[in-house]
């Protein structure tokens, strides 16, 4: 969770009560380690993402919970994203903090699956 409290650097303080208000579930966009295009071996570490990188994590969680539970649905997905999400705190720019809901738990979301295929 602690990787979640920090909000995406381009909000301005006004706009982050949106947080508050969003019923949907939220993933990381920022502080991400992926492949690096140097080489077969190489990591890369980004210290801010964009909202694009949204899609493959989501399409990341899908495939990880497609192998625990291979009759996995999108609807079920969502779902099932959305009962394992959490509730943490988000600070903004000028230290205000907020009330950030549904962000994402990968483990708590693989767990759940791995009970519904036994």
């Amino acid at each position: 969770m602690a990787s979640y409290t920090r909000p995406a650097y381009w909000f301005k303080e006004r706009e982050i009560p949106f947080y508050e208000e969003l019923h949907d579930v939220l993933v990381p966009s920022d502080y991400r380690t992926t492949a690096s295009p140097t080489g077969d071996t190489d990591y890369v570490f980004y210290t801010h993402g964009g909202l694009s990188w949204a899609v493959p994590y989501v399409a990341g969680l899908y495939a990880l919970g497609a192998q625990v539970y291979p009759d996995l649905t999108p609807e079920l997905f969502w779902q099932t994203l959305r009962q394992t999400a959490a509730e943490a705190r988000v600070q903004g720019t000028e230290g205000k903090t907020y009330n950030a809901h549904s962000l994402v738990q990968p483990v708590k979301f693989i767990e759940k699956l791995q009970n519904l295929a036994q």
